[in-house]
């Protein structure tokens, strides 16, 4: 993968560089994950949040979770990129790239919430929940959007 990833939204907007070598690119099956990105799964790349940075417009952002703000542009909606205030690292969201074929994922994460009709041809390891280490999974309501 590239020292220097960059991307944006659908209007043009919003964009963005990421430099650095990316921590982890996984691909998440949880259900907040799902809702987020309005997909059956969302394939980020995990970079060290120092090393994101706007370099036009100003993204609009929402507190998913009380670890997770997540960004977005306010005009067209495009998922752009997420933020753990835990791990200091900044999830990039692979479809926003101006190049996602350079994505290659590490793991799946989450797969107990993957949809049962999507079959992955990689061969990158499943795991039913998020391995030991990773940010643990908020207990979200997929239906009323409450967190417990």
């Amino acid at each position: 993968m590239s020292d220097k990833l960059t991307g944006g939204c659908l209007c043009g907007a919003i964009r963005y560089e990421a430099k650095g070598t990316p921590a982890l690119s996984a691909i998440c099956h949880c259900r907040m994950c799902q809702r987020a990105s309005g997909a059956p799964f969302m394939a980020l790349v995990f970079m060290p949040s120092d090393n994101v940075n706007v370099t036009k417009g100003e993204p609009e952002v929402y507190r998913s979770s009380s670890t997770s703000n997540r960004y977005f542009c306010r005009r067209c909606g495009s998922p752009l990129f997420f933020e753990r205030h835990t791990r200091s690292l900044t999830a990039v969201m692979v479809g926003s790239l101006d190049d996602p074929n350079i994505f290659k994922p590490e793991m799946h994460v989450c797969m107990e919430s993957a949809m049962r009709w999507l079959e992955m041809r990689d061969n990158a390891p499943r795991h039913h929940k998020k391995p030991e280490g990773m940010t643990p999974l908020v207990d979200y309501d997929p239906v009323t959007g409450n967190i417990s």
